[in-house]
């Protein structure tokens, strides 16, 4: 294919598409009635979310063998840790609730529509 005719496909994509392939997956139409802006905001959170949910997979499985954290105090099957943390160490959460919130905070980005 010549660049004028990729640019004739890109001009016709919608946002989050491809060129060779069109418009994205969407079958339960939820970007339907909705902006560009509103599509990308809508992908954003798709990426963040597949991130933290992979990588909170992969913490799941290392902490089993390997939890130098605590001293090695934290020990036992993965599945409980979060509460033997929250008993030895009762303020442990609050700063880590602080950083997230403002990591998610500096992140997001308010947008209008346009």
């Amino acid at each position: 294919k010549t660049v004028d005719e990729l640019e004739e496909i890109s001009a016709e994509v919608k946002t989050g598409g491809t060129a060779p392939m069109g418009e994205f997956w969407d079958p339960a139409s939820f970007t339907r009635d909705i902006g560009d802006a509103q599509v990308r905001r809508y992908r954003e959170a798709e990426i963040t979310h597949g991130r933290v949910a992979m990588l909170g997979a992969l913490g799941f499985l290392v902490q089993e063998a390997f939890h130098p954290l605590f001293g090695g105090n934290i020990d036992g099957p993965a599945i409980y840790h979060f509460e033997k943390i929250a008993q030895q160490y009762p303020n442990f959460w609050y700063p880590v609730l602080l950083a997230i919130s403002i990591a998610e905070l500096g992140r997001a980005r308010i947008q209008k529509p346009k």
